[in-house]
């Protein structure tokens, strides 16, 4: 008989548990796309404290909670702790998910956007190292017509920008032709 209430107690308690997780990220979600993103910031973190705690630190919702929380992060310029968030969601996600799965393309898509923000030598290697293989995971994944493609797509045009900005003589060749494949 014991066993059994601590049974239900504990099944109640996961319950009450996933009640408040909803709850937090439900609050993160409807802030973040009011654009209140500092108002957003204490629930996406309660959503994330709450996910290790239900499902462990090293579970593919924790991965996506994660990277949630280092896009918020970038939003608000705290480009370290966006950093910080994003490299561990990615850890997460590649030893959850693989490393060829749509979740792992999505961190690694902002991973490179943050990069290319916070870059002070020019050099963007690993910036478009970063998108191609983004790229690459969600074309072979989700097939060349879907919108995260073209998200990838236009982040690689992005680059191509910046870089052909910065060597005034380039072409904009590059950034036009997957500009134009992210049109289409």
């Amino acid at each position: 008989m014991r066993c059994l209430i601590v049974a239900s107690l504990i099944l109640c308690c996961s319950f009450a548990q996933a009640d408040e997780l909803q709850d937090a990220y439900d609050q993160y979600e409807a802030l973040y796309e009011q654009g209140k993103y500092q108002e957003a910031l204490p629930f996406a973190e309660e959503a994330v404290r709450l996910t290790e705690v239900e499902f462990g630190n090293q579970n593919e919702l924790t991965g996506q909670r994660l990277n949630e929380i280092g896009y918020l992060l970038y939003c608000l310029g705290d480009y370290k702790k966006s950093e910080e968030s994003l490299k561990r969601s990615l850890g997460v996600c590649e030893k959850a998910l693989g490393p060829d799965h749509p979740d792992v393309a999505t961190t690694l898509n902002n991973l490179a956007e943050l990069y290319i923000v916070i870059n002070s030598d020019g050099d963007y290697t690993e910036e478009e190292a970063l998108l191609k293989r983004s790229l690459d995971i969600r074309e072979k994944s989700l097939g060349t017509d879907h919108p995260d493609v073209a998200k990838s797509l236009t982040s690689l045009g992005k680059l191509q920008i910046e870089i052909n900005y910065l060597d005034k003589d380039s072409e904009y060749q590059k950034a036009e032709e997957l500009l134009k494949r992210a049109l289409n």
